[in-house]
């Protein structure tokens, strides 16, 4: 689902939800406003979170990030975000684990 779907309104509401740390929240309002569910919901989600986490992360850090993250070394790429961009360690974990999940940046972001 695109942007140009999911109302201005619901999308403001869940990224706020999701900056305050309130993802569950956050998703059943997308589930209940959009109709999304599954795969689909969770791919739209995660591309909320990544606009959120990503502030501040430059695309120089981030590639250090993606190449830690292929050699296994999880908490390396967070120390080394959280260094890069100036954020705090837990935003930084839950940056990296989301590209770790995800398998790097969504496709919109690049």
């Amino acid at each position: 689902m695109s942007d140009q779907e999911v109302p201005a309104d619901v999308r403001a509401r869940a990224l706020e939800l999701i900056e305050e740390r309130r993802r569950v929240i956050a998703l059943h309002l997308l589930r209940d406003e959009t109709g999304l569910s599954g795969q689909p919901l969770l791919d739209y989600f995660n591309g909320l979170r990544y606009e959120v986490l990503s502030r501040g992360v430059t695309a120089e850090a981030e590639a250090l990030a993606l190449e830690l993250l292929a050699r296994g070394k999880t908490r390396k790429a967070a120390w080394d975000v959280r260094k890069r961009a100036g954020i705090g360690y837990g935003q930084a974990i839950d940056y990296v684990r989301l590209l770790k999940d995800m398998g790097g940046p969504p496709a919109s972001a690049s």
